[in-house]
């Protein structure tokens, strides 16, 4: 069966069966097209079909975009791994971990390595440990603020997650969380620009990354996909501001998030995945030199990580991480058809990326639905392609 047929009845059978409201799907080898296809809708009630210029919430795939402002710094010599956290958000002299109720400093400081490695202890706001809970007030502050000129901006809000409890002690094992987001305030306070403003000039104006950014002019809001969450009675509309991130976009964010809150096209994914390929160039624009790539795109992980890697994402045995991305390490370990050194990441809607350098493979898809991360539809299209082109 061809590759743009198979992939295409997938695509259609989950929009048919309302697991996705639309779905876009690209592959790629050596820059070249192999096969794309497009189901279903960015609006359901609009009819509005999911086109390659489609405008969609990337969620934690903006965290490779993080890593790479991190990996320009550090080419540049303004920042350097082993370096505190603290040195440029001071909140973080004062971390500290809970210890039998009682707050006692970290056997080190808090590094910048940690933070790419998502060895922190800083996590994402949950109600199973004290760091989690006192994270989570703060988190429902943020979101309440979202769309306001009261939300805090990306350095205060980093800087707030240093009044709350590490989960671990820095380095101990690995946990999900904002780290992300205050490497972002690192990367703003190391420019001397905002976030954004370092992200469009070193990494979107280059890559002519267009519709790339953490806002949506109001002449592109009919490109914006709207999520969609998954429910007995179907597919409903659902415009929640998780993380801080805007649904609507209704105006230029304070808080500009490293971990959630870019939003891209298909095409512009396409730009800067193919940069990372091609080793840190796109056509005559290099964006970073080789070994910062190979360097960029290799797991930190240590052997103690593990553990709490493999418990907190279950469906990405095999592979390792660094420097926000999943690396693989052991294809036979995997859940998915893969080659060792793929790497990339998803994010929460379904916006996923993987790179395969040894082979020259590109794999892209752009979807809006709550809590699809690499969900099984993505799966399925993966090894449908993989298994023809490899």
């Amino acid at each position: 069966m061809e590759l743009q047929e198979k992939l295409r009845k997938i695509t259609e059978r989950a929009v048919a069966d309302q697991y996705l409201a639309g779905v876009s799907f690209m592959v790629l080898r050596d820059g070249k097209e192999l096969a794309y296809v497009e189901s279903g809708h960015i609006d359901i009630e609009g009819q509005v079909p999911v086109k390659k210029d489609s405008i969609f919430r990337l969620y934690s795939l903006s965290k490779p975009f993080t890593s790479c402002a991190a990996m320009i710094l550090l080419e540049r010599g303004e920042i350097t791994l082993q370096e505190e956290v603290a040195k440029y958000l001071p909140a973080f002299k004062e971390a500290y971990v809970l210890e039998d109720g009682k707050k006692v400093r970290p056997h080190r400081q808090l590094l910048l390595r940690d933070l790419l490695s998502m060895t922190s202890g800083i996590p994402y706001g949950n109600d199973f440990t004290d760091s989690g809970r006192a994270v989570l007030a703060l988190q429902h502050e943020l979101e309440e603020k979202t769309d306001t000129a009261a939300q805090p901006g990306t350095v205060a809000f980093a800087e707030s997650l240093a009044s709350c409890p590490l989960t671990f002690h820095p380095g101990e094992k690995w946990m999900y969380g904002f780290s992300a987001d205050v490497m972002g305030a690192v990367i703003e306070r190391a420019s001397g620009m905002r976030f954004g403003e370092f992200l469009e000039k070193e990494i979107f104006r280059p890559l002519h990354m267009k519709d790339t950014g953490f806002f949506v002019p109001e002449e592109k809001k009919n490109r914006l996909a709207k999520t969609y969450r998954g429910t007995e009675n179907g597919l409903l509309f659902d415009p929640t501001k998780r993380l801080g991130v805007s649904h609507d976009f209704v105006c230029p964010p304070n808080f500009e998030s490293g971990g959630a809150g870019l939003v891209s096209t298909i095409e512009d994914l396409k730009r800067f995945s193919q940069m990372l390929l091609n080793k840190g160039r796109l056509h005559d624009t290099r964006i970073l030199k080789p070994e910062t790539v190979r360097h960029m795109c290799s797991s930190q992980l240590l052997p103690k990580h593990f553990e709490s890697f493999n418990m907190a994402f279950t469906n990405l045995w095999g592979f390792g991480y660094g420097n926000f991305m999943r690396v693989m390490l052991d294809p036979g370990q995997a859940f998915y058809i893969g080659r060792k050194g793929e790497y990339g990441w998803d994010g929460w809607l379904g916006c996923y990326m993987a790179n395969f350098p040894e082979e020259k493979i590109t794999l892209l898809s752009m979807q809006q639905r709550a809590d699809a991360g690499t969900d099984y539809i993505t799966g399925e299209l993966r090894n449908a392609a993989l298994t023809e082109i490899l």
